[in-house]
């Protein structure tokens, strides 16, 4: 038996990707124990300050220790693993999309192992030979430095492709967690892996990169009978009152429609999901309403034409706005999600895309600031024209605060991101906020933000007794 801790910063939803690996290493008998770093409340598995963590650590005495990293947290757990490695003597493997697009990580000092690509198995696999004195420098996915410095480099194993075949991500770490502002009520879960789009911002299409697939489908579904199945059971367990499936697009899984037939009847739980405006129709729209579909959210990142062909969404006003239009006439909550902040963009074009949030009356009008990430088409097109230096250093692991890029009028935009919310829901206002987005940047601003968008989520989205965002 290897002993396997998982060390993640203090979270509001399920880890869902980390709980598939303990899933996995529990099955097969190793034992696992996760660790919330940054807690607010000091309660078993969750340590409020560094020697929390520590105490914690001695008493687990783990044989391997896992992070899930993406860029801009990145120095954040490799800070803490350098910490923890001055006390105890364990095998450090790091895995998340950071790493797969960087996997020079594996050369920082305290790294030993890093994973690119899907985990699951190649961690069964690391901890199968740990436990029998195996080698591990040959395992797919796995790039090892040995006690001699020398990195081996392994190549990626095929994407698992019967996702039904996995054990359901396991809950049981998470929800022993007693901290009152934790919220039970909404449940997470997935169908699906992948996503069939390609837009230039997001991490998809290098991820899938990275695996050059010969005839593979990008995007691998869960069975409907599963996923009634893994619902079921943690209703059972642990009690829910809203089901977040938290696909990219809900209706990219094959058996969408069987889902959908079977959901009412045997779980019939309002539920909330993502979907992509230019492949909603009213057949599906009914289809949701009549399944218990509470609410959605659907993506614009931004009005403007050129911007939207840039970013690769593919979609038109036209679309966007039918949408809109069908989930109103159905009485279904939408988040419209936007990026302020896209290359080029200036206060002309992001006021754009907030009239165009107005006129499409969502129930939450989102904004981030949008972040160049690695992996990601636009990282290289920004280094390339100048709006970034690709310090992959300079991401905070935030797309709430500051924007990166090279822009004019930035503090501005950045300021426009902290009021858009409020502004949709409030139209009037939006001669005041072009006013005074030309303040200089100010908490004041971040706290509309945060507490809007709080007011948005628990009283106009997610409408349940004890639901708490």
């Amino acid at each position: 038996m290897t002993k396997v801790l998982f060390i993640v910063n203090d979270f509001l939803f399920e880890p869902l990707g980390i709980m598939s690996l303990i899933a996995v290493l529990k099955k097969n008998n190793h034992e696992v124990e996760l660790l919330k770093i940054n807690a607010k409340y000091k309660e078993y598995g969750a340590a409020t300050n560094e020697e929390e963590m520590f105490e914690f650590a001695e008493r687990f005495s783990p044989d391997v220790i896992l992070y899930s990293i993406t860029t801009g947290v990145h120095k954040h757990y490799l800070a803490i693993n350098r910490k923890l490695k001055q006390r105890f003597n364990f095998l450090s493997v790091f895995g998340g999309m950071h790493v797969s697009f960087f996997p020079d990580f594996i050369n920082e000092d305290s790294v030993d192992v890093i994973c690119i690509g899907e985990g699951e198995y190649a961690l069964l696999e690391l901890a199968d030979n740990l436990e029998n004195g195996n080698d591990i420098k040959k395992i797919k996915n796995l790039f090892v430095k040995d006690k001699k410095g020398n990195i081996h480099k392994n190549p990626l194993r095929p994407l698992i492709q019967d996702l039904d075949s996995l054990p359901f991500p396991d809950r049981e770490l998470v929800y022993r967690y007693k901290d009152p502002d934790k919220n039970l009520v909404l449940k997470n879960f997935i169908t699906t892996r992948g996503c069939s789009y390609r837009c230039s911002y997001c991490f998809n299409d290098g991820f899938f990169n990275l695996y050059k697939l010969n005839g593979e489908s990008r995007v691998r579904s869960r069975s409907a009978d599963n996923v009634i199945e893994e619902i079921l059971d943690v209703k059972k367990k642990y009690g829910l009152k809203i089901v977040y499936f938290q696909d990219d697009i809900l209706s990219l899984n094959k058996n969408f429609k069987d889902l959908m037939n079977k959901y009412p009847k045997e779980v019939g739980h309002p539920f909330h999901a993502h979907i992509r405006p230019d492949l909603v129709n009213e057949e599906i729209v009914r289809l949701l309403k009549e399944c218990g579909c509470l609410s959605v959210t659907m993506s614009l990142e931004s009005a403007n034409d050129n911007t939207r062909k840039l970013i690769k969404r593919g979609l038109t006003k036209e679309q966007i706005y039918n949408a809109a239009k069908l989930l109103h006439k159905y009485e279904i909550k939408f988040r419209l999600e936007n990026m302020l902040g896209l290359p080029h963009e200036d206060l002309n074009d992001a006021f754009e895309t907030l009239e165009m949030n107005i006129k499409c009356k969502p129930a939450l009008g989102w904004a981030s600031i949008f972040q160049p990430y690695p992996g990601t088409e636009l990282f290289d097109y920004t280094k390339e024209n100048g709006l970034f230096d690709g310090d992959i250093d300079s991401f905070d692991g935030s797309f709430f605060k500051n924007s990166i890029l090279n822009l004019e009028n930035k503090y501005q935009i950045e300021n426009l991101q902290k009021l858009f919310s409020f502004t949709v829901s409030f139209p009037i206002v939006k001669p005041l906020t072009k006013q005074i987005i030309k303040f200089p940047p100010n908490k004041f601003f971040g706290l509309i933000h945060d507490k809007w968008k709080r007011h948005c989520f628990n009283k106009r989205l997610y409408k349940a007794n004890g639901f708490k965002y």
